[in-house]
C-alpha cells in the first residue's frame, strides 16, 4: 500500500495491495516500457506482512505471468531460511532477487546455491555515509577546524571524477566555442 512502510519499522502497517491491484501495474509498468533494458522487479512482502509461503508464491507466479522480469523475495527473518524455502519451491522461469538486510551473515554462494541471481545490498552504504557525516562533524565541531579533523576524507578530485565533472566541463567549452563560430558569443 502507499505510502509504503519500511518492514523494519517497529509497528509498521504491512497491508499489502491486492493482487489484482499489483498485477495491473506491472501490466502498465510493461506496457509503457520503451527501453528494452528497463527492468520490472515485483517485490513479494507476503512473507513480510506473515501472509505465509503460499501466498508469496502465488503472487510470485502471478507477477511473473503479469510480465515482470524479476521477484524479488523479501524477508525480515534474521536467517535465509525464508527466503531459501521459497526458492526451493519457486518454479517460475525469472530470476529471483534478495535484500538481506535482516539476514547478513548469508554469503553469496549460499544465495547462488539457492538460485538467487540478484543481490541488493540496499541501505548500507547510506548507513555508512550518515555514520561517517556525523563523525566528521562531531570532530569538526570539537576541533574547531577543519584541518584538524582526523578522518580520511574523498578528495574533491574523486567527487570530479563521481560527478563527470571533467567531461561536462569539457562540453560545456566545446558549446561555447561552436557558439563563437556561430556569431552568438563574443
Amino acid at each position: 500500500m502507499f505510502p509504503k512502510q519500511n518492514s523494519f519499522l517497529k509497528n509498521g502497517n504491512q497491508t499489502l495491495l491486492s493482487e489484482k491491484d499489483f498485477v495491473a501495474k506491472i501490466i502498465a509498468a510493461r506496457e509503457a516500457k520503451s527501453d528494452p533494458s528497463f527492468m520490472i522487479i515485483a517485490r513479494i512482502e507476503a512473507l513480510i506482512a506473515e501472509s505465509g509461503m503460499k501466498e508469496a508464491l502465488h503472487r510470485a507466479a502471478a507477477y511473473e505471468k503479469a510480465g515482470a522480469d524479476l521477484i524479488l523475495i523479501h524477508s525480515k527473518k534474521n536467517t535465509p531460511e525464508e527466503i531459501f524455502e521459497f526458492s526451493n519451491e519457486w518454479k517460475g522461469k525469472i530470476p529471483l532477487v534478495v535484500v538481506p538486510t535482516s539476514y547478513p551473515s548469508v554469503k553469496l554462494n549460499e544465495l547462488i546455491s539457492h538460485k538467487i541471481k540478484m543481490v541488493i545490498y540496499a541501505n548500507q552504504s547510506l548507513r555508512a555515509a550518515h555514520n561517517i557525516m556525523l563523525k566528521v562533524l562531531e570532530e569538526t565541531l570539537k576541533k574547531e577546524s577543519l584541518d584538524q579533523v582526523n578522518i580520511e576524507l574523498s578528495t574533491m578530485n574523486d567527487i570530479f571524477k563521481l560527478q563527470e565533472m571533467y567531461k561536462i566541463n569539457d562540453q560545456e567549452k566545446m558549446i561555447e566555442k561552436n557558439l563563437k563560430k556561430m556569431g552568438y558569443m563574443n
